[in-house]
């Protein structure tokens, strides 16, 4: 006889009476095998979806490379780990009585649930640190209530009084009525300032006031608080900053919150934070990101807001750099002074956005820029967009910077596009001995080929190299 466990798509786990785990599959045809491989502890070797019966002997578990016996408890661990929360419709949820003559022939009773009432009545299942987690997780408080009136968590308390996380789980998947039955029950509970974490995470209010009616310590520090208050912010989590606010608990947070409000683009949350009462905490970074990501519409909010603008260059060179026309815009016309030097066009042609530099060249502004966006152009150069880029350089009319160090990166970095467009470009070549030291880095000879076969004049560093070049290229 074995006792087998399985999921909802009848994929079965089981073992025998000898606590050997085995690993049994029956009428499995549809059933994707890769993807339960992917979700368990160990591995199974591939077979056939289409097979209908399989062979024990070419199923074998490796259960965590250890062959220790293990119970029917201990199997829920094995099989689900850290599984057994993210994932549920991947959890054991049934086992079957099954007789078997021998290796091929099966008789299977019909399913049982391992939570429901009956089952345990009828099995009497024994309550498990790991069964104890699965009740608490999936808020089966009927069975914890039934248990505990039969006096049938007895091995079971030693591990809710010991555990440090099961109390934050819990927290984080909403289960009021557990926290309640766990506090009831007369053990010191284990839980850490991830419960209130979790819950301000997960924008669980009625989890935060159960914690704070409960009677227990509140348990959080400094950077928790950051982390729920940040996290609520970014999330758009209005309520949470609400009861946190009314909470009576001291609050702490940074330049962070408002900042991560304006890059994920929580225009009520800006709202909220203005109209708090709380003293406001921001930086230059809040219209930075919302440049940065191309909110316009929080860009608007904090023009209009009446509070202190705090900007720097940054906003618009990640505006250029991101391909934000509608940003460059926005500055452009929004009335107020505009900061920025010459690394908004360096970091447009690092990124290959000719319609910004187009953008730059036709709004009227004063052009900043150095050697460095040809450099950048050169070095950053990995397709065609980049080729483009020292295309739209040449042909803009703008008087062109640049030195020895545009042909030094293209030669380090391997672009022979690079080096075969200057070449061609009709434009003054700079480049000294440094050069060949530069295309000696790369990993192939491709490049030291590519100057030998130029038809430019060399300068060698060194007399090595002359030699190498002349006699091994």
């Amino acid at each position: 006889m074995h006792i087998l466990l399985t999921d909802q798509d009848d994929y079965i786990y089981g073992y025998d009476n000898n606590n050997n785990i085995k690993i049994v599959s029956l009428h499995i045809s549809e059933i994707n095998l890769k993807k339960h491989n992917n979700s368990l502890n160990f591995n199974l070797e591939y077979i056939d979806p289409k097979e209908r019966i399989i062979n024990l002997d070419n199923l074998h578990s490796k259960l965590c490379n250890t062959n220790r016996l293990v119970s029917m408890s201990d199997i829920l661990a094995l099989l689900s780990g850290a599984k057994i929360y993210a994932e549920k419709e991947r959890l054991i949820y049934y086992f079957r009585i099954v007789i078997s003559r021998d290796k091929h022939n099966y008789v299977l009773s019909d399913r049982y649930t391992i939570f429901s009432m009956s089952t345990i009545k009828k099995f009497n299942i024994n309550v498990s640190p790991v069964y104890m987690e699965y009740l608490c997780c999936n808020n089966k408080i009927d069975i914890l209530e039934y248990l505990q009136r039969n006096n049938r968590l007895e091995s079971s308390k030693g591990y809710i009084q010991n555990d440090n996380t099961l109390v934050d789980k819990i927290s984080k998947m909403k289960h009021i009525k557990v926290l309640e039955f766990l506090k009831n029950i007369g053990l010191p509970l284990k839980y850490s300032s991830w419960a209130l974490y979790f819950a301000s995470y997960e924008g669980h209010i009625d989890v935060l006031e159960w914690w704070k009616q409960s009677g227990l310590e509140l348990k959080y520090d400094e950077r928790v608080l950051r982390y729920a208050l940040r996290n609520a912010s970014e999330q758009g989590h209005i309520n949470v900053l609400e009861w946190w606010k009314n909470s009576g608990l001291p609050l702490i947070y940074s330049e962070f919150i408002l900042n991560r409000a304006s890059e994920k683009g929580r225009i009520n949350v800006l709202e909220w934070w203005k109209n708090s009462g709380l003293p406001l905490k921001y930086d230059a970074e809040a219209l930075y990101w919302a440049s940065y990501y191309g909110h316009i519409n929080v860009l608007e909010w904090w023009k209009n807001s009446g509070l202190h603008l705090k900007y720097d260059k940054n906003a618009l060179k990640y505006a250029s750099g991101n391909d934000h026309i509608n940003v460059l815009e926005w500055w452009k016309n929004s009335g107020l002074p505009l900061k920025y030097d010459e690394s908004i066009l360096n970091y447009a042609s690092e990124n290959g956005h000719i319609n910004v530099l187009e953008w730059w060249k036709n709004s009227g502004l004063h052009l900043k820029y150095d050697k460095n966006a040809l450099k950048c152009a050169s070095k950053y150069a990995s397709g065609n967009d980049h080729i483009n880029v020292l295309e739209w350089w040449k042909n803009s009319g703008l008087p062109l910077k640049y030195d020895e160090s545009i042909l030094n990166y293209a030669s380090e970095n391997g672009h022979i596009n690079v080096l075969e467009w200057w070449k061609n470009s009709g434009l003054p070549l700079k480049y000294d001995k440094n050069v060949l030291k530069y295309a000696s880095k790369f990993t192939s000879t491709k490049v030291l080929s590519w100057w030998k076969n130029s038809g430019l004049p060399l300068k060698y560093p060194t007399i090595s190299t002359y030699l190498y070049i002349k006699f091994c290229i």
